[in-house]
């Protein structure tokens, strides 16, 4: 009893840990908008914020049968297990760069001989995903292009570091890691050819436009709630292309949000979206749909990893 104690104990304070990091990352965030000014103007439509609520598990939900679909021939995980995978990665997601982190948390729960099929479906997923963003992005771009004279203020030389720290990375994982992968890449080959084959990634690619649809209402409705009247073709082309610039840039959610905050506020000074209002819903937006998953999908890391190597340590420490 005492020991169950204990793990109980080590997991709850890891659990408040992840709590207060979240809590000081929105913090931080709510400083960049003037919340105080919008507040005392703003009329705000509470039946808008509830829906994005409501949607928020039917957002990933359909990730979740995106991914059971890309699954089917080489996993037989329930969809209620599959979206606990999802959940998961959206938290390990929040510490690492883009895909790397959602990838590296979903095979957490997938045995060893089931991870190359997992990685494969994760990133069939994530592109065909990103297919659709960028489609819609890119559409939106070329009509809004006329409107929207950026150039003078994009700053070339802060890019700089980035490219060549993804240029020593390429470097590294050409000349060191294709030795440690290859075995794993040619599995999640065969894995891929076998879903293109048998129709799945149609299938997938379907979910991923019904997944694109329902977090680009969620914004509208955030957008929306927080007193935005423009059109709401403007509202979705202004999700369209956050979501695009989004996608493109190599940071993680909790050191990032920052600069997609000023995204938002900057491309919502383009279409007719209030640069208060604009960040006010992005927060929101990550708020709902990665920071309360987030939190939920480390608890149930914690409960599938921690736990047991706790149980694992007890046990090899009463048979020593």
């Amino acid at each position: 009893m005492a020991w169950l104690f204990q793990k109980r104990l080590i997991g709850t304070l890891i659990f408040i840990g992840l709590s207060v990091a979240v809590w000081w990352s929105l913090s931080s965030r709510m400083e960049q908008v003037d919340l105080l000014a919008w507040h005392s103007t703003a009329v705000l439509d509470w039946s808008c914020l509830l829906v994005a609520l409501i949607l928020l598990p039917v957002n990933w939900g359909l990730e979740a049968l995106k991914f059971r679909t890309l699954l089917a021939t080489a996993s037989d995980l329930k969809l209620a297990r599959l979206f606990q995978c999802v959940l998961g990665g959206i938290s390990v997601s929040m510490l690492l760069p883009n895909r790397m982190g959602e990838w590296i948390g979903r095979l957490l729960f997938f045995p060893a001989n089931q991870r190359a099929a997992a990685l494969s479906a994760t990133w069939t997923g994530s592109v065909l995903q990103s297919i659709w963003i960028v489609m819609f992005g890119a559409w939106v771009l070329f009509h809004s292009v006329g409107r929207m004279d950026v150039l003078p203020y994009v700053n070339l030389g802060s890019f700089w570091p980035l490219l060549i720290v993804l240029g020593l990375l390429s470097v590294f994982l050409l000349l060191f890691g294709w030795s440690l992968v290859r075995g794993q890449i040619q599995a999640m080959w065969d894995h891929f050819r076998n879903i293109l084959g048998n129709g799945a990634v149609t299938a997938a690619g379907l979910w991923a436009l019904l997944r694109y649809a329902t977090y680009s209402l969620q914004f509208v409705f955030l957008l929306r709630f927080t007193g935005v009247s423009a059109p709401l073709a403007e509202l979705y082309a202004f999700a369209s292309l956050v979501f695009l610039f989004q996608t493109i840039l190599p940071l993680p959610p909790a050191l990032g949000w920052i600069g997609r905050l000023e995204l938002a506020v900057f491309i919502g000074g383009f279409l007719m979206v209030p640069p208060v209002e604009a960040g006010v819903a992005s927060l929101l937006l990550w708020t709902i749909n990665l920071a309360l998953p987030g939190l939920y999908g480390g608890y149930l890391l914690l409960n599938q990893h921690l736990y047991k190597h706790l149980d694992h340590v007890r046990a090899s420490f009463i048979s020593g």
